[in-house]
């Protein structure tokens, strides 16, 4: 983790707030895809764009606060929003799941946006998962922690 209290410097401190952060966006995950089945079709519709830009603001977010450490929001606080995210991740995954079921009811244009979206799901994490190694790389060396990858 690129993020830990008091200092990003303390392996252990970086070590538990990933740990920490990581239940708390499983935690969210589960409740939103949970939740999937209790909201209308119309609620789906509506947040099909603003939960996916909703993550990207998370992101920026937490790259801004891992760059900069601002006193006030460099704090344990963060690890509200990482359930947040988990909220928004689980919705955006059961909402595309939704409406696919709802907009395509047999056939083959159903097996083909199933598989659509499981290739664009799986491609999605693992890019980034890259781009967290990148931008894990990043802040390490602008704040001097060990342990740092090295790129070119």
């Amino acid at each position: 983790a690129a993020i830990g209290f008091p200092s990003v410097n303390n392996k252990e401190a970086r070590k538990k707030f990933y740990f920490i952060s990581n239940w708390l966006y499983q935690v969210g995950v589960l409740v939103s895809r949970s939740s999937g089945a209790f909201l209308p079709m119309s609620a789906w519709q509506q947040l099909k764009w603003p939960m996916p830009l909703a993550q990207c603001v998370l992101l920026v977010f937490f790259c801004w606060a891992a760059w900069t450490h601002p006193p006030v929001v460099y704090d344990w606080w963060l690890l509200s929003l990482t359930f947040v995210a988990g909220l928004f991740g689980g919705g955006v995954y059961v909402g595309v799941y939704t409406l696919i079921s709802s907009d395509f009811q047999e056939g083959e244009k159903r097996e083909f946006a199933l598989t659509a979206a499981g290739v664009g799901d799986s491609l999605g994490v693992t890019l980034a998962d890259f781009t967290g190694l990148f931008v894990q790389a990043c802040v390490y060396k602008k704040w001097n922690v060990d342990g740092n990858l090295e790129f070119g």
